[in-house]
């Protein structure tokens, strides 16, 4: 119910604005024309990026202990980083606690809005809360498979992890087709810090390979725009995956099975009828 209402909130918050262009280079998710300027796409409320569906946030509350972040991450300026229980390599913080291995095994298959069974991930920024801070840019996204959780040596140009006898697939790569970003607002539905800002859904389909554990590598704050500032400022930027138990798919039962449990239905019904009769002597 909450879902819902947030959607609905916000898709009135964009009402002159919502839409969705595949091809474009830039989703504008910041609220408002006057935070993008003459040469940022007219604000949407969703959008599709490398096969990726992408929307504004609509989780509420999302603070840490609610909102169980898997990767924080945290740098004046720009700032990238991803989950592992390895050496941290960039500016990730706040390890073990809520920097860690995923298991893609804990992840809940959910429907995207766009009918695709999906995995979700979720967002919740911190910036600072004033007009000309509250933007921020989601620059580079990366999803991997991976054989172990403690890979700690990253080469984000290359996407493969080069730490000794690392066994990693790259399963999405926000920039596959082009050098795509997603504009942000810290309080984009005036709820600041404590609400999720973005949910990206990636298919399942999408995370063929193997390897047990999932790493989700992000960079913001590189989007540059005359008169915007979109650089990272004050606390945590968190990741959070939806997770939890996947409902038991149904295992239909082979032919000649059920026709043999029919066959000894049968048989036991035929004994039933002949002990009947012969206690009424017939």
């Amino acid at each position: 119910m909450k879902r819902t209402f947030y959607r609905c909130a916000i898709a009135a918050l964009f009402a002159a604005g919502v839409g969705s262009n595949a091809a474009a280079d830039t989703l504008n998710f910041t609220g408002g024309s006057a935070m993008g300027g003459p040469d940022v796409p007219t604000p949407v409320t969703f959008g599709t990026l490398s096969g990726a569906y992408f929307e504004v946030g609509s989780l509420h509350p999302a603070g840490t202990g609610v909102f169980n972040p898997f990767l924080t991450i945290q740098e004046k300026g720009t700032e990238q980083g991803y989950n592992t229980l390895g050496k941290l390599q960039f500016d990730e913080k706040r390890q073990p606690q809520w920097t860690h291995e995923l298991l893609l095994s804990s992840l809940k298959v959910v429907t995207a809005p766009n009918g695709t069974q999906s995995y979700e991930f979720t967002l919740d920024l911190d910036e600072a809360d004033t007009v000309k801070k509250r933007l921020i840019s989601l620059d580079e996204l990366q999803i991997y498979r991976g054989a172990a959780p403690d890979y700690h040596q990253l080469d984000t140009a290359a996407m493969k992890f080069t730490d000794s006898g690392a066994v990693a697939n790259l399963v999405y790569d926000m920039d596959a087709a082009n050098d795509n970003t997603v504009l942000l607002n810290y309080d984009v539905i005036s709820r600041g810090n404590g609400a999720s800002d973005l949910n990206v859904y990636i298919a399942t389909s999408a995370f063929a390979g193997s390897g047990p554990y999932v790493y989700l590598y992000s960079k913001f704050g590189t989007y540059g725009q005359a008169g915007f500032d979109y650089t990272t400022d004050a606390s945590y930027e968190e990741w959070r995956a939806v997770s939890g138990a996947n409902p038991p798919q149904a295992v239909p039962v082979p032919t000649a099975v059920y026709g043999g449990f029919v066959l000894l239905g049968g048989l036991a019904l035929s004994k039933i009828r002949a002990r009947k009769l012969a206690l009424q002597g017939c």
